[in-house]
Parts: structure tokens; sequence; C-alpha cells
């Protein structure tokens, strides 16, 4: 699920999967998934450290995340494109975005909270989902 960490958790629940990384023994960040429905993501993000490397859904390929929501609640994120485009999300502000990740996520002053949605190319395939939405 989690590409380049060593230390971390994933606790499957019925509803959520939460993920905890850990380094140097303190929790460096807690991400807190729901799936929606198919092929929509709901995620609360803690993070606690200055750099997180970037991260992957079991299964998924980069292709797969068609687009991305965020808000953060607090703290600042940052992170290098696979378009080559520096993105800076500061407290506050939304983001609705389909630039991936290159290689890590950056956080400045070493505190974000945030929510995050992801929108999955399988939820476009679900007729049904589209209609209600």
């Amino acid at each position: 699920m989690i590409e380049a960490m060593e230390n971390y958790t994933i606790k499957k629940m019925d509803s959520k999967t939460e993920i905890t990384l850990e380094n140097a023994g303190t929790n460096a960040a807690r991400f807190v998934l729901y799936e929606i429905c198919p092929g929509i993501l709901f995620a609360f993000n803690e993070v606690n450290t200055g750099v997180l490397p970037k991260m992957t859904l079991q299964g998924a390929t980069e292709d797969d995340c068609i687009c991305t929501i965020n808000y953060a609640a607090s703290g600042t994120c940052g992170l290098y494109s696979s378009g080559g485009k520096y993105i800076y999300l500061r407290a506050g502000e939304l983001m609705v975005s389909s630039e991936q990740a290159a290689h890590s996520f950056e956080y400045p002053v070493r505190s974000y909270c945030g929510i995050e949605i992801f929108i999955m190319r399988e939820a476009l395939a679900k007729k049904e989902l589209l209609s209600f939405f």
C-alpha cells in the first residue's frame, strides 16, 4: 500500500483503513481512508514531519487517480508534480488537481491537517454512480 516507507502500520476496519507512519518511534503521519463508493475515497490526513515519500493506494497505478480535491485545515503541504510543477497548499486553501506527486511531499512547518478526496478512474466506469452525483 505504501511505497518507500519501512515503519508503518495498516489497520483495516469495516468502513475505514487507518495508516500510521512512524519516524524515530513517533507518529510522523496518520491517514484515515474511507471508501465512499467504488472509486471515490475520502481521507483525513495528519502529518507531523518535514517530508513523506510518495504513497500509492494498494493495487492502483498513478494513472488510476484522475483527480484529487484537497483542503488544508492547518499547516502547509508542497510537492513537485510528475509534470515538473511545484504545488503548494496553505491552511484554508482548497485545491482540485489532476497532478500527482513525482516522489515526495514536503511539510515546511512540520505540521499539516487536511482532508482529501480521491476520484479514481473506476468511478467513471460506474454510470449509476455518476448519475448519483
